[in-house]
């Protein structure tokens, strides 16, 4: 293997060791909390599905994204793709957009945060 290879492994490990996950609070679905990992900690095929779900603008996309992203606070997935359907027919898409739109936002702040304590 070669040494960039390994540096640039070594780099997105500890990214993903060292991050931290993401709370927000849907009080619409009786205060459930939804944790997430911050993009640039997400595997390839994690953010292959994200970015897929994002560029179809779209319910159904959006719902691939929060199914992608959602999970409970040991990091497992709240949501199964077989349930897919399910939620579109069943969830109200307003929740679903304020709810990726929470986690966008929660997710910025987590940033300014960080970049604060870095300068």
């Amino acid at each position: 293997m070669s040494d960039a290879l390994e540096r640039a492994k070594t780099h997105f490990r500890n990214l993903l060791n060292e991050a931290s996950l993401i709370k927000i609070v849907v009080d619409e679905w009786d205060g459930l909390e939804i944790f997430f990992k911050p993009l640039d900690a997400l595997k390839a095929k994690e953010l292959d599905r994200v970015l897929a779900g994002e560029s179809k603008a779209n319910v159904e996309g959006m719902v691939e994204v929060l199914i992608t992203r959602a999970l409970d606070s040991d990091g497992r997935p709240l949501f199964k793709p077989v349930e897919k359907n399910e939620i579109l027919r069943h969830v109200s898409p307003q929740v679903v957009i304020k709810t990726l739109s929470r986690m966008a936002e929660a997710a910025d702040e987590m940033l300014s945060v960080d970049d604060v304590g870095k300068s």
